[in-house]
């Protein structure tokens, strides 16, 4: 085992043009993180341009090693971001770190994933009905 390890994420690393109003995923390989270690102080979305945190809301899911970071407010348009797993060397106590399950080994590296926002919000129009209404 060892250290946590992301194996993919929802904006990738480097992303463009994000959607404004979509929740972030980050998946780790296995096996997982311990649930508790999942907190505002392990998991932060950064704005770059004013290295100031966003606030979001946050979910880990054990069965498929999933942390959703879901944003409170739209993202500001065509602006850097970054999802950022602080490691003990930046962190002020190892318990601001996520730590790998089984092991329970922290963090010890900052884990970023940077993405820039587009333009454009995201519509889920597959909730909305579809049928004509025939008002003759």
């Amino acid at each position: 085992m060892g250290q946590p390890i992301v194996s993919s994420s929802n904006p990738a690393d480097n992303a463009v043009d994000v959607f404004l109003n979509v929740p972030l995923y980050v998946t780790f390989a296995s096996p997982g993180l311990v649930s508790t270690s999942v907190t505002e102080n392990s998991v932060v979305l950064l704005n770059v341009a004013t290295q100031t945190s966003v606030p979001v809301n946050l979910s880990y899911n054990s069965t498929t090693r999933v942390v959703t970071i879901t944003p409170l407010s739209v993202l500001a348009e065509s602006t850097v971001y970054k999802i950022r797993f602080p490691g003990t060397d930046v962190a002020i106590s190892s318990d601001y770190v996520i730590a790998e399950e089984g092991t329970e080994e922290a963090l010890t590296s900052v884990i970023d994933i940077t993405f820039t926002a587009g333009t454009r919000t995201y519509i889920d129009d597959s909730v909305v009905s579809k049928n004509a209404l025939d008002l003759s």
